[in-house]
C-alpha cells in the first residue's frame, strides 16, 4: 500500500508571521495577521489535503519583552486549500514535539505538564490527534492513566 502521508521539515528557525504563496496559482496570502513568532514549520500531506504545522505564539509569556522559542508556544495546523488554522490546545500542557503516522491522519504529540513538580519535570505524556476528525485524545485510556499516576506519584 503507498504511503498516502508525509511530512516535510521546511524550516526549524523562528520566522515573524506567515505568508502562503503559490505562484502558479497565482495565491499570495497571510495565514498570521498580527504580532506572532513561529518555530518549527513543516508541510504535511494527507492523502489530497495539504497543512502547514508549526508552534508559535502571540503571548510574551516569560514578560522578556520579546515573542520568541523561550515563549509558551501553541501548535498550529494550517489547512492550506481552505485557507484555515486551527490551534491546537491542551488544556495545562505543553505540546513539545509531534510525529505523523505513517498512511495515517494521526498526529503523535509528546506533551509535558506544565505544572509539574520539579521531581517529575522531565516525564511527557503521548496524546494523538486525528487531522480528518480533530478529534484529541490521551494515547492512554483514562483507567489506565489513574493507575499510572498512582504509581508515578507513590
Amino acid at each position: 500500500m503507498p504511503d498516502t502521508t508525509s511530512l516535510k521539515r521546511l524550516y526549524t528557525e523562528q520566522f515573524v508571521n506567515l505568508v502562503y504563496e503559490n505562484g502558479v496559482n497565482k495565491i499570495h496570502r497571510s495565514i498570521i495577521d498580527e504580532r506572532f513568532t513561529g518555530w518549527n514549520l513543516n508541510y504535511i500531506r494527507n492523502g489530497k489535503k495539504r497543512y502547514l504545522a508549526f508552534f508559535g505564539t502571540k503571548v510574551d509569556s516569560n514578560n522578556d519583552g520579546y515573542l520568541n522559542i523561550d515563549d509558551h508556544g501553541d501548535f498550529y495546523l494550517y489547512d492550506i486549500d481552505s485557507n484555515t488554522t486551527q490551534i491546537i490546545k491542551i488544556p495545562d500542557m505543553e505540546i513539545e514535539n509531534y510525529f505523523l503516522m505513517k498512511n495515517n491522519p494521526i498526529l503523535i504529540f509528546e506533551v509535558k505538564d506544565k505544572n509539574r513538580p520539579e521531581s517529575h519535570k522531565n516525564e511527557q505524556f503521548i496524546y494523538r490527534y486525528n487531522i480528518n476528525t480533530g478529534k484529541l485524545e490521551d494515547i492512554i485510556p483514562d483507567e489506565e492513566k489513574k493507575l499510572h499516576l498512582k504509581l508515578i506519584m507513590n
